[in-house]
C-alpha cells in the first residue's frame, strides 16, 4: 500500500486524465469477434476478475462455480448489451461493474446450468489458489461482499501500477534500481533501509532518498491514472480515491 502521507497530486493537465476510460474498452470488446475485440475482453478480465471472483465467493459460491461465473460474466457483459443499459456519463465504472455482476448472479441457477451444458467462457487462466489464500487471511475481518470487492479492486489497481513502474524501470536499464527500491513503496518498508540499499548500489544514502522519491511519485501518478480511467470527472476521481484508498487499509 502507498504511504498515507504521500500526495496523489501530479503535474498532468486535467484534460489528459479522462481521454481513455474503461468504458471505451468495453465498447471495443463488444464490436464483434475481431482480434482487437478479443484482446479488449481479455484486458477487462485480467484487470477485474479478482474483485468479482471474491465477491462471488463472499456471496457463498464454491470456488469452481465462482471462477466459472466470473469468466462467463465478461462474455455476458458485451453479449447481453449490459453497457448500453448503463448511463455511461454518470457513476463510476467500479459501481457499474458491481451492479452488472449482481444482476448477472441473480440468475445464478440458470447461469450455472448453462455453463455445465458447455457454455463456459474462458478468456484467461485465473490464479484462484492465490486469491483463496487472501480470502482465508481476511476471514477474521468479517467484511461484507461489497467491502471485499472494493478492497480487491484497489489492490488490483496497485498491482497494475507496480507492474507498470517495474516495466518502465526495466525498459530503461534500471531494473536493478527498481529491485532494490521497490520495498520503499509500501507502508511496511524497513526503517533505515536506505543505507543498505546505498551499499548494494554503490551510491550514497542521499542518492537513494532522491531515487525513492521519484519512484514513489511515478507510482502515485500511475495509480491515479488507473483510477481516473474508471470515472468521468475530476470530482469523481477525488471521491473514488478516498473510497478506494480507505478500503485498502
Amino acid at each position: 500500500m502507498v504511504h498515507d502521507n504521500d500526495s496523489f497530486e501530479t503535474s498532468l493537465p486535467q484534460g489528459q486524465w479522462f481521454a481513455t476510460t474503461q468504458w471505451s474498452i468495453v465498447v471495443q470488446a463488444g464490436e464483434g469477434s475481431s482480434p482487437a475485440a478479443t484482446g479488449a475482453l481479455e484486458e477487462l478480465c485480467k484487470a477485474y476478475w479478482r474483485p468479482l471472483y471474491c465477491y462471488a465467493r463472499k456471496r457463498g459460491h464454491r470456488p469452481h462455480d465462482a471462477e466459472d461465473l466470473t469468466q462467463e460474466f465478461f462474455s455476458a457483459l458485451v453479449a447481453d448489451n449490459y453497457l448500453h443499459r448503463a448511463e455511461r456519463e454518470k457513476g463510476r465504472f467500479r459501481s457499474y461493474i458491481l451492479a452488472a455482476f449482481k444482476n448477472f448472479l441473480s440468475d445464478q441457477f440458470d447461469r450455472l446450468k448453462a455453463i455445465k451444458r458447455g457454455g463456459k467462457a474462458s478468456f484467461i487462466s485465473l490464479n484462484t489458489k492465490e486469491v483463496e489464500g487472501l480470502l482465508e487471511q481476511e476471514s477474521s475481518l468479517h467484511m461484507s461482499p461489497e467491502q471485499t470487492f472494493d478492497k480487491q479492486w484497489i489492490m488490483a489497481i496497485l498491482e497494475r501500477a507496480l507492474h507498470q513502474v517495474r516495466h518502465e524501470y526495466e525498459s530503461s536499464d534500471r531494473g536493478r534500481l527498481f529491485a532494490e527500491l521497490k520495498q520503499f513503496l509500501t507502508d511496511s518498508a524497513p526503517s533505515g533501509g536506505y543505507t543498505s540499499a546505498a551499499e548494494a548500489l554503490s551510491v550514497t544514502p542521499n542518492s537513494i532518498a532522491v531515487a525513492v522519491h521519484r519512484m514513489r511519485q511515478r507510482y502515485r501518478e500511475i495509480v491515479r491514472l488507473e483510477i481516473a480511467a474508471t470515472v468521468t470527472s475530476m470530482g469523481e476521481l477525488e471521491e473514488e480515491m478516498k473510497v478506494l484508498l480507505s478500503a485498502a487499509r
